[in-house]
């Protein structure tokens, strides 16, 4: 029942109930008290008053014995009569005050019946005494002692009976004194009984409150501690029972509500992690595959940077070798035209056509072997450019072009070489064939022309293919360089892969420190 109300209201409702019990244990000590002071307020009334009436009785009485003896011994002129009589009277009057109190304060009826025997010798004294007085103040008996001393025998009897009574009076307030005080020491232990039965009896109704109220907040606190050191040792299925609608069950269904907030966290960052591992395994798997191949493929492009040096290098010399061609096929075509010029000279100079007909030949052995090297050359770029695949196609297509040029030059070194040959056995003949001389040389000298012509195209096409070629090493060089870089980069991404894989594992193993079932209803 506790546990449906608030913390608020419970501490609420003890201290209701402490300051309810503090009021009714004030309420019976005050009435306690009241009682207690009625009890005595009682005693001091019927008793000790009584008390001091019978003190004034006894007091007034002895006193009037006194002064009786005064006024017996004024007969003999010892004493002042009159002064004895006055105060005699006046002690009189005081016993007869104590005694009406005491008749007006005593109820029971037997010491009111000792009072009536007590009153009647009271009064007989007093009236016994009149006549006595009344003789003395005469002066019936002055001088005569016995006389004075014998007239107030009947009264003096009275007066001592009267004080006898007295003392069983006395007696008798004297047991009434002890049951008065008897009566109070009931009242007091009831009173005694009645406050530690009620301190006793609060303490047990206090002591079962606290119980109850500290059971009721430390009962789910403990289970709440319980539950907590649940999670913190990493059980993620502890349940957590929750009754009520205080403040420790709103605790209890927030610590329940962040369990599961972490249940789920946990269950996600399982599933994450060992899907990081898996992915992380294929990932350094593939990257050190790939670090493979980019080493292989980095080693193949240096060794094709070092063949196209070479190729490069090759290409350099042969277009310096196809100026130079060039330049001596000019100046064949520039000896040939002044040949045809001076044909009619030929016969005179045959000495000399014979020798520049040796130079021809000798170029055009230059021009067979330039042509030679540059098919070979061709058929070299040609098989690179095949290696190269796809960015080699067009230098294959100038490789054949080149190569269909060096097979022309060299056919039309063939048939030069043919005509020079032809012209040395003519020029042996005589300058009977001077005609047939001079034709000759116009044909030589438009062969020389197409030689010159097929020359300038072999020597921009070289040197264009030495550009190209420079500039696929320098693309090939880049690419080796960027290849080196991706191959470290590859490298740097398989030990990032195997780091995550380990980071991964590590992980796995420390969510799996949870024990977390995969779903709870």
């Amino acid at each position: 029942m506790l546990r449906q109300l608030s913390i608020k209201a419970r501490l609420g409702l003890a201290f209701s109930l402490m300051v309810l019990l503090m009021l009714v244990l004030g309420g019976g000590g005050w009435m306690a008290t009241r009682t207690m002071f009625g009890a005595f307020e009682a005693f001091n009334t019927s008793v000790v008053a009584s008390l001091r009436s019978v003190d004034e009785l006894r007091a007034g009485m002895l006193t009037a014995r006194r002064y009786e003896k005064d006024m017996i011994f004024a007969a003999i002129g010892v004493a002042d009569f009159k002064r004895a009589q006055g105060r005699w009277e006046e002690a009189m009057t005081s016993a007869d005050k104590g005694l009406k109190d005491l008749e007006q304060r005593v109820k029971d009826p037997k010491v009111r019946d000792g009072l009536t025997v007590i009153r009647n010798n009271f009064d007989a004294y007093r009236n016994g005494m009149q006549p006595v007085m009344a003789q003395l103040s005469k002066g019936d008996m002055a001088g005569d002692l016995k006389a004075a001393w014998d007239a107030p025998r009947e009264a003096k009897k009275s007066i001592d009976q009267a004080e006898q009574d007295l003392d069983q009076a006395l007696t008798t307030v004297d047991r009434f004194i002890e049951m008065a005080h008897d009566r109070i020491a009931g009242v007091y232990s009831t009173i005694t009984t009645v406050i530690i039965v009620a301190l006793l009896s609060g303490m047990a109704l206090a002591a079962l409150i606290g119980w109850r109220i500290a059971h009721s907040l430390l009962l789910p606190i403990q289970q709440g501690m319980a539950f907590a050191s649940a999670v913190e040792s990493g059980n993620l299925d502890e349940h957590l029972l929750i009754e009520g609608k205080d403040e420790l069950s709103a605790l209890s269904t927030s610590l329940v509500h962040m369990q599961e907030g972490l249940r789920g966290i946990v269950l996600k960052v399982r599933e994450g992690s060992e899907s990081i591992q898996v992915a992380a395994s294929e990932v350094a798997t593939g990257n050190h595959d790939l670090s493979a191949r980019t080493e292989q493929a980095a080693a193949s492009l240096e060794e094709t940077a070092s063949s196209m040096e070479q190729l490069t290098e090759n290409v350099r010399h042969n277009a310096d070798s196809a100026r130079q061609a060039n330049q001596l096929a000019s100046s064949a075509s520039s000896v040939a035209q002044r040949g045809g010029e001076v044909v009619q000279q030929v016969v005179q100079t045959m000495g000399e056509i014979s020798t520049s007909s040796r130079k021809i030949g000798d170029i055009i052995g230059v021009i067979d072997g330039i042509a030679f090297q540059t098919n070979i050359l061709a058929l070299n770029a040609a098989v690179e450019a095949a290696r190269a695949g796809e960015q080699g196609r067009g230098f294959a297509v100038v490789a054949g072009e080149v190569r269909s040029l060096a097979q022309r030059s060299a056919e039309a070194a063939k048939e030069i070489k043919s005509l020079i040959t032809g012209s040395m056995d003519r020029i042996e003949a005589g300058a009977d064939l001077v005609q047939q001389a001079g034709s000759t040389m116009q044909e030589i000298v438009s062969s020389v022309q197409r030689v010159t012509d097929i020359m300038g195209e072999i020597s921009a096409s070289t040197l264009e293919q030495s550009t190209s070629i420079g500039e696929v090493g320098q693309a090939i060089t880049n690419l080796d360089q960027m290849t080196q870089q991706n191959a470290a980069l590859v490298e740097q991404g398989a030990a990032a892969a195997s780091s995550l894989r380990d980071q991964a594992v590590g992980l796995t193993a420390a969510i799996s420190s949870f024990r977390v079932s995969p779903r709870r209803a």
